[in-house]
């Protein structure tokens, strides 16, 4: 949008200076006087030899109506015979506030009539003001620096958002400071594109802002504040002579470089000049060779030379701060290089150069690729040239291939870490063995040495090739012998010998750095206190025997007396014939006692908790053999026969030994465990008695396969069809027969016995639910099943997944995972009814007879 051109208050003061010289008419000589009230000073002005008094307070007062401008002096020689008056100096205001209740040059609508056509010209700001038809009116006889130009350019930080705002403003010549002429737009494009149209400028020299938000290149996600950065740009429209600039770019480096460059151009500097200085101060702080004259020609979304730096200079303030510290850090190197040039603050240079060593420059360039703006400049160069001056460490060049480095900069987190010229293209981070080998030159076989950087220590077998052992000892040499010192690779304990590093012993690491001990002392292991270690006299410390380590320090006693070792308490010892000699640990814990009577138990005198149960058959103590002799006595001759029930079992004292009780099947002797839970009692195994109703209609299993036999299955079981579970034939109770029976049915059961129906099953589970949560669970063998983590088997039923053979299948299913029984249930001629057991629950379903399935028995 247009602005609408205002002259400035500084002509308005440089016009009345002039004016003053014009009025004066006194050519009496007077010195300098005061008026009160409005404290103007006059000064003598010398006009061809004559001098003439000033009075500045009447014209003032007279042509403006003004009465509260303070002005301290006016110097200024006027020509006569000519139309032009020269102003050397403009008025200098002493109280700034009341420059606010001046109005614009054009409301000041006269000037004296024998002022028409002539001119006054002020050296300071550059431009010629004529009195005509009474009013005074800029008198252009230089052509404007610009006439309703249109400006263009980028806004880029990173590019500034769409509607960010772009301000223009002309500067005066002298000071570059504001004038009222201004100029204000938007930025309307992805890469921050802005045009500003129907400019007029009379002098080029512009300063321009860009105020927004603006897309973050390492983030790739807009910021969430504002940033506002600046540019000194000459503009002008060009001519035959020279060439114009109507394009202006604003970016970082315009922003760093202006506050130098106002210090430079009020020096005495041309701007031209002073921007080239500037820049070159701003490249030798960042160690870049680069030189750029004018940082406005910059774009980020350029690929042209020089633009690479702006995108590295650009990352290096962001790196991984937030938006305010951003801001804070690139107003901070601001004021920093505006006063002499140089980048004092060390401190916010080596963090950029530390984060530009360990940032992933992929990071950006997939950042700026998702916003499907434009190829972004080559940055990689100036990025990498940064942080390796920062470093000292240079150029990685092809004369300087394989060279190592050491960052030279002690305040990086890096300070410790070095680099290789990898190739003689990059530096890459030194390995420890190539940082510490750089230079070394072939020596002697064996010979050893120590890193050039860390404490490694090296061996030259043809090649230098790193030792850990000697790095280990800090090289093992005439000064190491003898030395002890865990190797953590390995584990184990080595010494130092004068054949080299060997492993030591037990004896020798346990024992090192001992002083000598008395004789006959004993002493745990400094590393393993479980070893025991003895001191002979005048001698050396030796691996301790039992007996030493158990008796060490007990007085002498009476033969017959028993103790229990110091150390290892299962250890009995009895004093005779004047020392202490080991003797089985049951004479210590069974010492006085009398005979025991028969299944009786007790705990040891010493080991409390060891169980000893009093065996009839050895008239003797000993220790018992498992849980059950602890809590039950031993099964002796005399108990022979004895059953207990213990839960839902009976354990039986057969042979000197406790175990299950059995029942015989006197069809076949098959012995059968069982148990009792509730009010049942249930076989624990499977039945494996042959039917004799009628043969082949019962399998054994053998691999995958079933078999026919006339013996007894292993372990398994026999599998029965329906019909020969019930001990019936095929043809009348098998596949296609309706089965007239009644229940309970023996079926193939031992006599006693029967085959349990669905309601039996049920009422085992029902049971054991009422003890346990989950019933299958409690049921289950630990074995056999392919998930048996919650097996827990507590009534020893020891329900097994042997699975079934279905009769359309000519192998075994489900074993591993399931245990399937027959009911004496019949649904159908062709089906029956059976449950089977998963891992954790039981179902019952009905299936053909001529499948083969396990039968448990449940007593009448």
């Amino acid at each position: 949008m247009l602005n609408r051109k205002i002259y400035t208050i500084f002509f308005v003061f440089s016009l009345w200076a002039a004016l003053f010289i014009y009025g004066c008419g006194d050519d009496s000589t007077s010195s300098a006087t005061e008026q009160n009230g409005n404290a103007f000073i006059y000064d003598t002005v010398y006009v061809n030899d004559s001098v003439f008094n000033i009075d500045t307070l009447k014209i003032l007062d007279t042509l403006y109506r003004i009465d509260t401008v303070f002005v301290d002096s006016i110097i200024g020689v006027l020509v006569l015979n000519h139309d032009t008056i020269y102003l050397k100096d403009s008025a200098v205001i002493a109280d700034t506030a009341k420059m606010k209740s001046v109005l614009s040059f054009k409301e000041l609508k006269y000037c004296f009539d024998e002022w028409e056509g002539n001119r006054v010209y002020t050296v300071t700001s550059g431009y010629t003001y004529v009195c005509k038809d009474e009013q005074w009116v800029l008198d252009r006889t230089e052509p404007y620096a610009l006439t309703n130009g249109t400006i263009t350019g980028v806004a880029q930080k990173g590019p500034f958002m769409f509607h960010s705002v772009i301000n223009l403003t002309e500067l005066y010549g002298d000071s570059l400071s504001k004038t009222t002429r201004s100029y204000t737009d938007e930025v309307s494009g992805n890469k921050g594109d802005f045009v500003i149209p129907a400019v007029t400028l009379e002098n080029g020299i512009v300063s321009m802002e860009a105020s927004g938000r603006y897309y973050n290149e390492v983030t790739g996600t807009w910021t969430t504040t504002y940033m506002t950065l600046q540019s000194l740009v000459e503009i002008s429209a060009g001519d035959q002579k020279k060439v114009g600039r109507t394009k202006a770019n604003i970016n970082i480096l315009t922003h760093l470089e202006y506050d130098r460059v106002l210090k430079l151009y009020r020096m005495g500097y041309s701007l031209a000049a002073a921007k080239k200085q500037a820049q070159q101060e701003i490249m030798n702080a960042f160690g870049f060779p680069t030189k750029i004259t004018n940082a406005e020609d910059l774009d980020l979304f350029s690929t042209a030379n020089n633009n690479g730096v702006l995108m590295t200079i650009s990352l290096l303030f962001l790196r991984d701060l937030s938006d305010s510290l951003t801001a804070e850090e690139i107003s901070h190197f601001r004021q920093d290089i505006a006063e002499d040039g140089l980048w004092q603050d060390s401190a916010q240079k080596i963090a950029m150069a530390d984060w530009a060593y360990s940032f992933d420059k992929n990071i950006v360039r997939a950042s700026v690729s998702s916003w499907n703006i434009a190829e972004i400049a080559y940055f990689d160069n100036s990025m990498n040239d940064f942080w390796q001056n920062a470093y000292g460490i240079g150029k990685c060049t092809s004369t300087r291939n394989a060279e190592v480095m050491k960052n030279q900069n002690p305040n990086s987190s890096n300070k410790d870490r070095y680099f290789i010229c990898r190739y003689g293209s990059a530096w890459d981070s030194a390995t420890t063995y190539e940082k510490d080998t750089y230079g070394w030159k072939n020596d002697e076989m064996g010979a050893v040495k120590k890193g050039s950087a860390t404490d490694s220590f090296y061996v030259y077998n043809g090649t230098w090739s790193y030792d850990p052992l000697q790095t280990l000892f800090q090289k093992c040499d005439s000064t190491k012998i003898g030395m002890i010192l865990l190797d953590t690779l390995s584990n184990l304990y080595k010494i130092c010998r004068e054949s080299g590093i060997d492993d030591a012993t037990a004896l020798e690491y346990n024992t090192y750095q001992w002083e000598a001990g008395t004789p006959g002392e004993i002493k745990t292991g400094s590393v393993n206190p479980d070893y025991y270690y003895y001191y002979v006299a005048d001698s050396a410390w030796r691996e301790a025997k039992t007996v030493e380590v158990d008796t060490y320090q007990w007085e002498d006693g009476v033969d017959g007396d028993v103790k229990i070792g110091s150390v290892n308490t299962r250890n009995c010892y009895i004093y005779s014939v004047d020392s202490w000699q080991a003797t089985a640990t049951t004479m210590c814990d069974t010492y006085g006692w009398a005979d025991g009577t028969e299944g009786e138990f007790k705990a040891g005198n010493i080991n409390t908790t060891i169980i000893y149960v009093w065996d009839s058959d050895e008239s003797a103590w000993r220790e018992a053999k498992d849980e059950f002799e602890k809590n039950y006595g031993a099964c002796t001759t005399n108990r022979e026969g004895e059953e207990i029930p213990v839960k839902a079992c009976t354990m039986s004292c057969t042979e000197k030994e406790w175990s299950r009780a059995t029942f015989t099947d006197s069809r076949d002797g098959q012995k059968y465990t069982y148990v009792t839970i509730g009010t049942q009692t249930w076989m624990a195994e499977n039945l494996n008695f042959v039917p004799t109703v009628e043969s082949g209609q019962s399998w054994c299993y053998a691999g995958s396969s079933p078999v026919q036999s006339t013996s007894p299955c292993s372990e398994r079981g026999r599998y029965y069809r329906w019909n020969a579970a019930l001990n019936k034939t095929r043809s009348s109770c098998g596949y296609g027969a309706s089965c007239s029976y009644s229940t309970p049915i023996q079926g193939s059961c031992p006599a006693g016995w029967h085959i349990p129906t669905r309601a039996e099953w049920n009422t085992l589970i029902s049971f054991v639910q009422t003890e346990y949560s989950n019933a299958v669970y409690a049921l289950r063998a630990t074995t056999t099943w392919t998930t048996s983590d919650n097996a827990t088997d507590d009534y020893g039923f020891d329900l097994k997944a042997y699975g079934s053979n279905p009769y359309s299948n000519g192998s075994f299913s489900n074993v591993g995972a399931r245990a399937d029984y027959w009911t004496a249930d019949q649904y159908s001629s062709n089906n029956g009814y059976y449950i089977y057991f998963s891992s954790s629950s039981s179902t019952t379903e009905y299936a053909d007879k001529d499948d083969a399935r396990n039968i448990r028995c449940v007593k009448d």
